[in-house]
């Protein structure tokens, strides 16, 4: 997945046990053949306690796994579900609309 390069489709909050639950739907705009992406989204991940889970084709990985991440392999044009569960999960979900907004977007 790359995360620089999707565009939002939708996105759903509902209560939890454990805190907020967001999920976003992402289209796949550009693949890229390094890991860079990926390798971004992790660190970026990585700065909240809350879980997030990465969908494709009934298939879900750890958000903060990179090699995980690349064993999705979701193409050019696919659909992938983003969900953040947790305490900080809303402030999680706005920085992957950050990296998905991101004038480097658009850069190859």
């Amino acid at each position: 997945m790359n995360t620089r390069s999707v565009t939002l489709n939708s996105s759903l909050t509902t209560p939890s046990p454990i805190g907020t639950k967001i999920e976003k739907e992402v289209t796949v705009k550009k693949r890229q053949r390094y890991l860079w992406p990926e390798a971004q989204f992790v660190r970026v991940m990585h700065r909240f306690r809350c879980e997030v889970r990465v969908a494709y084709q009934n298939r879900e990985v750890d958000g903060r796994s990179v090699l995980e991440l690349m064993t999705l392999e979701a193409p050019e044009g696919s659909t992938v579900q983003i969900r953040a569960e947790g305490a900080d999960a809303a402030e999680a979900m706005r920085e992957v609309d950050r990296l998905i907004k991101s004038p480097a977007a658009d850069e190859e």
